[in-house]
This record gives structure tokens, C-alpha cells and sequence, in this order.
């Protein structure tokens, strides 16, 4: 006999979102991005065409799903700030973002930073020096 168990619907997905609606402090990915392509001149001397034409190709970035808090927004233009520090400038003409939760994104953004697995193994050390003195003042 087979049961049948509810479905608790836990996924989140992140929605595109246009450049009027960026604000600050957001946490946004890259989804995808333009980017014009010149075909070989071979191509055009067998199609019989004499100009040349640049193709738009859309591409999925490679580090597209890298969180990244909006520093400033000056459409077309958006400010960026990868996990690592480094600042970005993006251009949204070209490029399409997909915004993240607000929790979640944040949490992403932070456990992805380099000082994030500092803090947390200066943490576990805190603790257990903590534990360390309990057990030393139940000794004496």
C-alpha cells in the first residue's frame, strides 16, 4: 500500500525584474547578456551580401549565479558589489538581472563573502574556548 505525503512547496525562484523597479540594497544575479557577434566574412561572400552585420548573440554569463548587492543605481547603469568586494558597473541594456528574495538573497550574499568562513571559524573557536573554561571551573 502506498501513502501518499503532502507537498510542502519550499522553492523559491528569482524573478526578472525591469531597471526602473532596481533599488538600493537589493540582491540581484545576472541572468543573461547580449552580445553582438560579426559573422565570419566567409559567410557574407557566399550569401552575395556586401555589408557586414553584426548578430546579437544571448549568452548565460558564467558567474551568473553570483549574488550581488545594488550599490546605486543610474539607469542604463547599475552599480554592483560582488561577495569578494570587488564593484562592477552593469549595463542593463545589455544584460538582464533576476532579483533574489530578500532574506535569502542576503544569506547567499553573506555566506559567499571571504570573511563569512573567517568569522564562523572564529566563532566555533569562542565556543569552544567557552566550553573549555565551564569544564575547567567544574574541575577546580
Amino acid at each position: 500500500m502506498s501513502k501518499t505525503l503532502p507537498v510542502t512547496p519550499c522553492l523559491h525562484a528569482a524573478r526578472r525584474v525591469g531597471p526602473e523597479d532596481l533599488r538600493r540594497g537589493d540582491i540581484v544575479v545576472l541572468a543573461d547578456t547580449d552580445s553582438p557577434q560579426v559573422p565570419p566574412l566567409d559567410s557574407v561572400r557566399s550569401e552575395g551580401g556586401s555589408a557586414v552585420r553584426a548578430v546579437r548573440v544571448t549568452y548565460i554569463p558564467p558567474d551568473a549565479g553570483t549574488p550581488r548587492r545594488v550599490l546605486d543605481v543610474h539607469l542604463p547603469f547599475v552599480y554592483v558589489r560582488e561577495p569578494c568586494g570587488y564593484a562592477q558597473a552593469v549595463d542593463l541594456r545589455v544584460t538582464r538581472v533576476m532579483r533574489l528574495r530578500g532574506k535569502a538573497g542576503r544569506r547567499m550574499f553573506v555566506s559567499m563573502h571571504p570573511d563569512y568562513a573567517r568569522g564562523a571559524m572564529r566563532k566555533q573557536a569562542q565556543k569552544a574556548a567557552k566550553r573549555l573554561g565551564k569544564r575547567e571551573r567544574k574541575n577546580t
